[in-house]
């Protein structure tokens, strides 16, 4: 399951961190300009995403939050994650250097990086799985219409040779 949190302490944060396959952090400041557009963008995909079944940690900290914890910050270097200036987005799976977002601050690239985690973390969500299952549905039925076809076919044609020679 996506697990959507506003981190105000180093210990959600370290537990969100153990018990999840990958991340995706926004690391922003509310006097920010940029964190200011990026925000509405940021909360759209909170809750796109939150309904998902794939085991990523989408976690937000407030640049405030980590001045109250300083432990947020040996975490956050634990895990080599160094927010440089705000807003900072960071991506990447559990046991892997993260990657620091380049380029647009926009939805389309969130959801394109959450695919990415998506595609990393080797589980399969539940639509996938659901898919699959139709297409599987899907080839049986080809087979049996196929198989009735044929029988229809063979008896028509046995019939027209009986009328041939009667």
């Amino acid at each position: 399951m996506v697990l959507v949190k506003q981190i105000k302490s180093a210990n959600v944060l370290e537990n969100c961190f153990d018990n999840s396959d990958s991340f995706f952090l926004f690391i922003y400041a509310n006097w920010c300009g940029h964190c200011k557009d990026m925000k509405p963008d940021m909360e759209k995909f909170k809750k796109e995403v939150s309904g998902k079944s794939n085991n990523v940690f989408i976690g937000c900290i407030e640049e405030t939050d980590v001045k109250k914890d300083p432990k947020i910050n040996e975490v956050l270097t634990k895990y080599k994650i160094e927010p440089k200036g705000y807003p900072t987005i960071v991506y990447g799976k559990k046991n892997e250097p993260p990657k620091e977002l380049k380029g647009e601050r926009d939805l389309n690239n969130f959801n394109s990086i959450f695919k990415e985690l998506c595609k990393q973390s080797g589980k399969k969500s539940l639509l996938s799985l659901f898919k699959k299952k139709r297409t599987k549905k899907r080839k049986k039925r080809k087979k049996r219409k196929r198989k009735t076809t044929r029988k229809t076919t063979r008896k028509t044609t046995r019939k027209k040779r009986k009328k041939r020679k009667n």
